[in-house]
């Protein structure tokens, strides 16, 4: 009678596990901010990504970070959608950002200006990129955090799809093993480093690089950049780059 009890107990606890796990609700919307790593005194990129969607009209995102991260830029991936889909806006500016050490940026539908129901946006991948630089004060395998939280988000039918969770990722101080402006690793930094990069903006796979290629600040690698380069080849004073 004994062995019944207890067979009939295990029975029951194992049926309650699984009505537990069956019941966890797949989030109707997920992020992830996956890890980086910087160095010290340069600027650094955190993606943040979508990676459960079941579709939205209405996002709104907070961020804030640990100190030794100060926020430099935001690439908006998510406007790059057609403008009849959705609009992107930074709610906070980058230097109110670093003052009150959180940032606001919100999707809203571009359909409802016109009143026309908005469809609902079902993408998943990178919505946006922050761009940190790293203080150099940090030292090497120190980790600083990136964090998130969906503060709204809702559908075409104004249903409320956000969540309690909060969203992090950390950024790992490395170690610089490089030097600036040298890509073809000869330890000096020529004409040579100026065509690489170049190379580099039309066969990235064929032509990697291991370090940072802004070198004009506007935060996309271009033919610009490998110009600037070879610009400080010659003119060095005019054309500084970080050491």
């Amino acid at each position: 009678m004994k062995k019944v009890i207890s067979l009939v107990l295990v029975l029951a606890i194992c049926f309650t596990m699984v009505s537990v796990v069956s019941a966890k609700k797949t989030p109707d919307i997920d992020i992830e901010i996956p890890d980086a790593t910087g160095y010290a005194g340069y600027d650094v990129e955190v993606d943040v990504n979508i990676t459960a969607n079941k579709g939205f009209s209405g996002l709104g995102l907070s961020f804030y970070w640990d100190e030794g991260l100060t926020l430099k830029s935001v690439k908006n991936k998510l406007s790059e959608l057609p403008e009849n889909y959705v609009n992107a806006a930074i709610d906070t500016d980058v230097a109110t950002a670093n003052s009150n050490g959180r940032l606001y940026i919100g999707w809203a539908p571009a359909a409802t200006q016109s009143q026309v129901e908005p469809e609902n946006i079902t993408y998943t991948g990178k919505i946006l990129t922050l761009v940190f630089t790293v203080s150099d004060e940090l030292d090497i395998d120190d980790e600083v955090g990136v964090y998130a939280e969906i503060t709204t988000c809702f559908d075409n039918e104004q249903n409320d799809l956000s969540n309690d969770e909060s969203y992090e990722g950390y950024v790992t101080v490395a170690e610089k093993t490089f030097t600036t402006g040298d890509f073809d690793g000869d330890d000096v930094v020529t004409d040579a480093d100026a065509v690489y990069l170049l190379m580099y903006t039309f066969f990235p796979e064929d032509y990697p690089i291991n370090q940072p290629g802004d070198f004009d600040g506007d935060e996309v690698v271009t033919d610009a950049d490998a110009v600037y380069l070879l610009m400080y080849t010659f003119f060095p004073d005019d054309y500084p780059i970080q050491a």
